[in-house]
């Protein structure tokens, strides 16, 4: 039996994983109204309670006796500064595990919302009470027959930007952005990253005149594919590596060209891919 059930200290932290994930959706509902009647600091409370929650639901993750982790994090973090936030992505559930590791050390964090055709009515209510900027992929005969329409609706993104800069929070890109989810062949860029693409990173560095104070580089690696919260306690020993580093923010971001923006994140990966497949084989 015991290799089918966790054990009662996995089952506790199981339990309160999810609690807590309950918690947040009851939280969200005042808050929610709040903002609704015009409340500037509901998303201020919003923020700081999403940050702590996902902190205590890694003090969960960090305690199972199934999961060996090995972490890695700069000791210059620190609440006063704005970062830009670059993670890879293996599974759906790497953005929890970033927020919940950095959570209590730096900034409140937010994540871009990709605007969809068919809206997800819970990404977008929390993406609305995060105050996130969106994400629009504007194809280029738009472009060229609506020009008007395009620049009004990349002078909203850039404020939502700017906005993010002013409130001093921090920003986190996914720049393989669900290709976990696909064909995993087709987009694999090596052993262990997918193709990244970026867009996102164009639109969060080029639109504002301010910038981040330096790039936090997320690296995260688990032997086994995880989709599910569960499958961490019920999944079976594994190991897991986190490895956070802060880099200065690079000239090749700074007031540059999309073209620059897409050569930078290029070689940053080629170089990502490496230290990763250091990481695994030490």
């Amino acid at each position: 039996m015991s290799s089918v059930l966790p054990e009662s200290s996995n089952l506790g932290s199981l339990l309160k994983f999810y609690f807590i994930e309950i918690a947040l959706c009851l939280i969200a509902l005042p808050l929610t109204f709040a903002k609704i009647f015009q409340k500037t600091t509901a998303s201020v409370w919003w923020h700081a309670l999403y940050q702590f929650f996902r902190s205590v639901q890694w003090e969960c993750l960090s305690s199972s006796s199934n999961l060996n982790w090995e972490v890695s994090l700069p000791s210059t973090l620190s609440r006063d500064r704005s970062y830009l936030i670059i993670s890879n992505q293996e599974g759906p559930l790497v953005p929890l595990i970033v927020r919940g590791a950095l959570g209590r050390k730096i900034t409140p964090i937010t994540t871009p919302l990709r605007h969809k055709k068919i809206p997800n009515l819970i990404l977008e209510w929390r993406a609305w009470l995060d105050e996130a900027p969106i994400y629009l992929h504007l194809p280029a005969e738009r472009q060229t027959n609506d020009p008007q329409g395009t620049k009004e609706q990349l002078a909203q993104v850039a404020e939502k930007y700017k906005n993010l800069l002013e409130q001093t929070r921090s920003l986190l890109l996914l720049p393989e952005k669900d290709a976990y989810g696909r064909d995993r062949q087709l987009l694999r860029n090596s052993t262990f990253l997918y193709t990244p693409k970026p867009g996102e990173l164009i639109h969060a560095t080029l639109m504002q005149n301010q910038t981040w104070h330096s790039i936090l580089d997320v690296t995260f690696h688990q032997e086994k594919p995880i989709r599910f919260a569960w499958q961490w306690w019920f999944g079976g020993n594994q190991r897991l590596l986190l490895s956070i580093r802060e880099i200065p923010f690079p000239s090749a971001l700074q007031s540059s060209s999309a073209n620059d923006v897409r050569r930078w994140l290029s070689q940053f990966w080629k170089e990502k891919a490496e230290w990763l497949e250091t990481l695994v084989t030490n």
